[in-house]
């Protein structure tokens, strides 16, 4: 049994100003919800819901009326709120006109160009049965600062029946929202609050943040880490961190190397000990470094001079001075921000370049 949420279909109504309204006759011959809801109910038993069915030829003549909902989407909900779009791609038509008209289809949402969607479905003729709803989530998700959409999978019907005369397109798409870029006082005011306020330990949100690197490393960069990963740690807790994805990356079976100074910190240097115990590749001082696919900046924002001994300042450029870049001009600049970046080293010489 499936709960409809009565107080955001009472706030969806008073922010459309007449776009949305209560019409129970538009569900009964309609099951573009219904096909949704084991999959949300196997995913969560109490899950609430606001069933919308949307006319698209009226949509499509009121120029983008969907957007005159957009004002009242501009606050965040007060809890997480799943957004679902229910559509087929283009219907009964060869394997190969299908996966080009869906593909143009898809080019639209990953821009999260609305308009442009529904606008390519009437040009080129392709029968996505959904691209109103698809055309009013990207709205809704625009208006909350998403960003991003990705297309996780894409399939057609003569996939499981083996007839590609005529078929039906699926594909699967997740709109992301952005991710807040910190500065440097920022994110130092936010460790401070979390420390001293909700009285998260260091060692907790060293943890949990190395953890997230990698998370990202998994999922969006799976075939270049498998390349192996290599970590420059610096001395103190952005090393720490460092040490934590390298410990995680290792468990999760993917090949990396650390080269570090000497960390400085108790959180740094108990992180590095976890990872040693753990057998945690370490570069010694006299070893070159490896060819790896990408590279993880774990140094600190205002590097200190290096001692001459370490095998950051033996190997890397800040003693070697500038270095041309595989994809920009020469730069003597250590990073300004920390991050874990695809530094696209040259085969030939991993330490050609600062950062791709």
């Amino acid at each position: 049994m499936f709960r409809s949420d009565a107080q955001t279909a009472e706030a969806l109504l008073e922010i459309s100003r007449g776009v949305v309204g209560v019409d129970h006759d538009a569900h009964r011959a309609e099951h573009a919800v219904e096909v949704e809801l084991p999959f949300l109910q196997l995913l969560r038993a109490d899950v609430r819901i606001v069933p919308l069915v949307i006319c698209v030829g009226r949509l499509g003549r009121r120029a983008h009326s969907w957007e005159r909902c957009s004002p009242g989407w501009s606050q965040p909900p007060a809890e997480p709120m799943l957004l679902l779009a229910s559509s087929d791609m283009n219907h009964y038509e060869p394997a190969g006109v299908t996966e080009q008209k869906d593909g143009q289809a898809l080019d639209a949402i990953r821009a999260l160009d609305g308009a442009e969607l529904l606008a390519r479905c009437k040009r080129e003729r392709i029968s996505m049965c959904g691209r109103g709803p698809a055309a009013t989530v990207i709205a809704a998700a625009r208006a909350l600062g998403a960003e991003r959409a990705e297309v996780v999978d894409y399939r057609h019907s003569g996939w499981v029946s083996g007839d590609n005369a005529r078929v039906v397109g699926y594909a699967g798409v997740v709109i992301r929202e952005s991710i807040p870029v910190l500065s440097a006082s920022e994110a130092a005011a936010w460790d401070a609050a979390a420390r001293t306020q909700y009285r998260v330990p260091s060692r907790v949100l060293m943890e949990t943040a190395g953890r997230a690197i990698v998370q990202v490393l998994v999922a969006e960069l799976s075939d270049a880490a498998s390349g192996g990963v290599l970590v420059a740690a610096g001395a103190g807790n952005n090393g720490g961190d460092g040490w934590v994805i390298a410990r995680a990356l290792h468990a999760a079976g993917v090949p990396v190397w650390v080269a570090s100074v000497d960390p400085k910190t108790d959180d740094a240097i108990d992180n590095r000990a976890l990872a040693r115990l753990d057998g945690v590749r370490e570069l010694g001082r006299e070893e070159a470094w490896p060819k790896a696919a990408v590279a993880v900046d774990a140094l600190p924002l205002r590097p200190e001079p290096l001692d001459q001994r370490s095998p950051l300042a033996h190997r890397g450029p800040h003693r070697q001075g500038p270095r041309a870049c595989c994809r920009g001009p020469r730069s003597s600049s250590p990073p300004s921000t920390k991050r874990a970046s695809t530094n696209c080293w040259a085969p030939a010489n991993p330490r050609r370049c600062w950062r791709c």
